[in-house]
Protein backbone atom coordinates (compact mmCIF):
# COMPACT_ATOMS: atom_id res chain seq x y z
CA UNK A 1 0.00 0.00 0.00
CA UNK A 2 1.44 3.04 -1.01
CA UNK A 3 1.97 6.22 1.47
CA UNK A 4 -0.85 8.49 -0.06
CA UNK A 5 -3.07 5.99 -0.16
CA UNK A 6 -2.60 5.75 3.88
CA UNK A 7 -1.93 8.74 4.61
CA UNK A 8 -4.51 11.20 1.51
CA UNK A 9 -3.39 14.44 1.28
CA UNK A 10 -5.91 17.52 0.88
CA UNK A 11 -5.27 20.93 -0.52
CA UNK A 12 -8.15 22.66 1.40
CA UNK A 13 -8.89 25.63 3.23
CA UNK A 14 -8.62 24.25 6.63
CA UNK A 15 -11.56 26.90 7.41
CA UNK A 16 -13.78 24.87 4.87
CA UNK A 17 -13.24 21.90 6.57
CA UNK A 18 -14.86 20.48 9.53
CA UNK A 19 -12.48 18.63 11.00
CA UNK A 20 -14.11 16.51 13.49
CA UNK A 21 -16.96 15.25 11.26
CA UNK A 22 -15.55 14.77 8.09
CA UNK A 23 -13.09 11.55 7.14
CA UNK A 24 -10.71 11.20 6.91
CA UNK A 25 -9.93 13.70 9.45
CA UNK A 26 -12.30 12.61 11.95
CA UNK A 27 -11.04 9.33 12.48
CA UNK A 28 -7.57 10.63 13.21
CA UNK A 29 -6.29 9.33 16.64
CA UNK A 30 -2.78 11.23 16.10
CA UNK A 31 -2.95 14.86 14.52
CA UNK A 32 0.35 16.77 13.93
CA UNK A 33 -0.66 20.70 12.62
CA UNK A 34 2.53 22.41 11.85
CA UNK A 35 0.55 25.65 12.37
CA UNK A 36 3.73 28.08 12.93
CA UNK A 37 1.84 30.44 10.34
CA UNK A 38 -1.77 30.05 10.72
CA UNK A 39 -3.77 32.82 12.11
CA UNK A 40 -5.15 33.64 15.25
CA UNK A 41 -8.25 33.37 14.45
CA UNK A 42 -7.44 30.53 11.84
CA UNK A 43 -6.00 28.98 14.79
CA UNK A 44 -9.10 28.99 17.24
CA UNK A 45 -11.40 27.58 14.73
CA UNK A 46 -9.26 24.76 14.15
CA UNK A 47 -8.79 23.99 18.02
CA UNK A 48 -12.78 23.99 18.32
CA UNK A 49 -13.05 21.31 15.90
CA UNK A 50 -9.57 19.30 17.67
CA UNK A 51 -11.79 19.42 20.89
CA UNK A 52 -14.99 17.79 19.28
CA UNK A 53 -12.77 14.90 17.60
CA UNK A 54 -13.98 11.88 19.37
CA UNK A 55 -11.32 9.47 18.11
CA UNK A 56 -8.31 11.89 18.73
CA UNK A 57 -5.59 10.51 21.43
CA UNK A 58 -2.58 12.66 20.73
CA UNK A 59 -2.33 16.46 19.50
CA UNK A 60 1.57 17.50 18.13
CA UNK A 61 1.12 21.42 17.65
CA UNK A 62 3.69 24.03 16.68
CA UNK A 63 2.18 26.79 18.98
CA UNK A 64 1.54 26.68 22.16
CA UNK A 65 -2.40 26.34 22.38
CA UNK A 66 -2.55 27.89 26.02
CA UNK A 67 0.35 29.69 27.10
CA UNK A 68 -1.58 31.33 29.84
CA UNK A 69 -2.37 28.04 31.51
CA UNK A 70 -2.66 27.74 35.03
CA UNK A 71 -3.98 24.80 37.72
CA UNK A 72 -8.02 25.87 37.22
CA UNK A 73 -7.85 26.79 33.85
CA UNK A 74 -11.32 26.66 32.23
CA UNK A 75 -10.26 26.94 28.41
CA UNK A 76 -12.00 24.67 26.10
CA UNK A 77 -9.11 23.11 25.00
CA UNK A 78 -7.84 22.81 28.36
CA UNK A 79 -10.39 20.70 29.62
CA UNK A 80 -10.47 18.21 26.21
CA UNK A 81 -6.48 18.01 26.16
CA UNK A 82 -3.75 17.74 28.94
CA UNK A 83 -0.48 19.14 27.94
CA UNK A 84 2.33 16.32 28.09
CA UNK A 85 5.83 17.62 26.74
CA UNK A 86 7.58 20.19 24.64
CA UNK A 87 10.02 18.95 22.93
CA UNK A 88 13.03 20.84 20.16
CA UNK A 89 12.98 18.99 17.27
CA UNK A 90 15.29 19.58 13.99
CA UNK A 91 14.00 20.74 10.96
CA UNK A 92 15.10 21.44 7.47
CA UNK A 93 14.13 24.95 7.28
CA UNK A 94 16.19 26.88 9.57
CA UNK A 95 19.14 26.30 11.58
CA UNK A 96 17.65 26.07 15.54
CA UNK A 97 15.33 23.54 16.55
CA UNK A 98 11.90 23.65 16.26
CA UNK A 99 9.43 23.68 19.59
CA UNK A 100 6.86 21.45 19.78
CA UNK A 101 4.03 21.23 22.17
CA UNK A 102 2.46 17.68 22.75
CA UNK A 103 -1.12 17.58 24.15
CA UNK A 104 -3.07 14.32 25.14
CA UNK A 105 -6.78 14.25 24.91
CA UNK A 106 -8.46 14.10 28.10
CA UNK A 107 -11.59 11.66 26.48
CA UNK A 108 -9.10 8.99 25.01
CA UNK A 109 -9.05 7.21 27.88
Amino acid sequence: MKFQERAPLSCKDVRDIRLSIEAPFADATIVFWNNLLFQQDVIELVKEDLCAMANIRFLMSGVNMCPRHRALCLNRFCLAFDAVKVIDVPCSWKASHLRMFIYKSTHSG
